[in-house]
């Protein structure tokens, strides 16, 4: 009985460990593939953004004296960065950018309108297409047609 029972379970184990082999192999198989798909893409630039200094224009407290490190004898003003824009060069005011942003809003307002006007067209030819649509019912018709027409008197 025990033999039996071990002829039986043998080739079972074996085609679970061989099952669980190919599992693994093909799991290391996309790991390789991913991997080299990922050696593959370059990475997205960044876009750096200038970091504006903070102006610190406090003293430091007196009890500092008396520490090892030197403290900042005086206050210091750190200067922002500022940053150049297009439209402030010699020749342009800061009207003229004041101008081309309501232009800009006018522009994106012209095409909402559009796209609206756009939409009800289109939701009402569906609703007119709906409204030529007539449902035929086979079933109905044979009963309406058998009731108009009886073929006994």
């Amino acid at each position: 009985m025990y033999i039996y029972l071990m002829e039986q379970i043998i080739p079972i184990l074996i085609a679970a460990l061989v099952f669980g082999y190919q599992i693994y192999a093909n799991f290391k198989k996309e790991q390789d593939k991913a991997r080299k798909r990922q050696a593959n893409q370059k990475p997205a630039p960044r876009a750096e953004v200038p970091v504006q200094p903070k102006q610190t224009t406090e003293t430091p407290p007196a009890e500092w004296a008396d520490w090892p490190w030197s403290a900042p004898s005086a206050p210091v003003a750190k200067p922002a960065i500022e940053h150049a824009s297009p439209y402030k060069h010699e020749g342009y005011a800061e009207s003229m950018e004041a101008e081309e942003v309501m232009l800009l809003r006018k522009a994106r307002l012209k095409k909402e309108q559009q796209k609206l006007a756009l939409q009800t067209q289109i939701k009402k030819i569906e609703i007119e297409e709906e409204a030529d649509h007539v449902d035929f019912d086979l079933r109905q018709a044979v009963i309406y047609a058998a009731i108009l027409d009886r073929p006994y008197k």
